[in-house]
């Protein structure tokens, strides 16, 4: 789909903006000491391919450990960072975390997951929202809850 409507990741899209990466450095900076997130760390492999993790957020939802899984995803990429477009970095991590890896790894494969327009059925509502949706709500309640608890400790 990315291709089919040339998008492009904004490290792609943005390079050569004068001042973009250093001002992105400081906004991350504000953003992590506002929210007092303590376990942050840049990953070293950033940036990454996303879509494998996108397409296990959708069978995550179907399977109902979505907020597990995202949780699990955003330490492996930012608290204790892994190169999560490695698939078979990116299923250890699952196994790890006690996931139902198979499962999710089965799912990722169907033509439900690999569509951000295919309906999934949860207990939250009949048809699911876009992966895009899912990845941005994920951000931002996954960041606020690993973040907060964190600086709690």
């Amino acid at each position: 789909m990315f291709k089919l409507t040339n998008n492009r990741s904004p490290a792609e899209s943005l390079r050569g903006i004068r001042n973009k990466p250093e001002y992105e450095r400081l906004e991350t900076r504000g953003f992590i000491q506002c929210h007092g997130i303590a376990r942050y760390q840049m990953n070293p492999y950033f940036p990454v391919n996303t879509l494998m993790m996108m397409r296990g957020a959708i069978a995550a939802q179907s399977l109902g450990v979505f907020e597990r899984y995202v949780d699990e995803m955003f330490r492996d990429m930012w608290a204790e960072p892994k190169k999560m477009d490695d698939l078979q970095v990116w299923r250890t991590a699952l196994s790890e975390s006690g996931l139902p890896t198979e499962r999710i790894v089965e799912l990722i494969e169907t033509r439900r997951s690999k569509s951000n327009c295919s309906p999934i059925h949860s207990d939250r509502s009949s048809v699911a929202p876009s992966a895009r949706q899912l990845s941005m709500w994920a951000m931002k309640s996954s960041l606020a809850r690993i973040g907060c608890e964190t600086s709690k400790k």
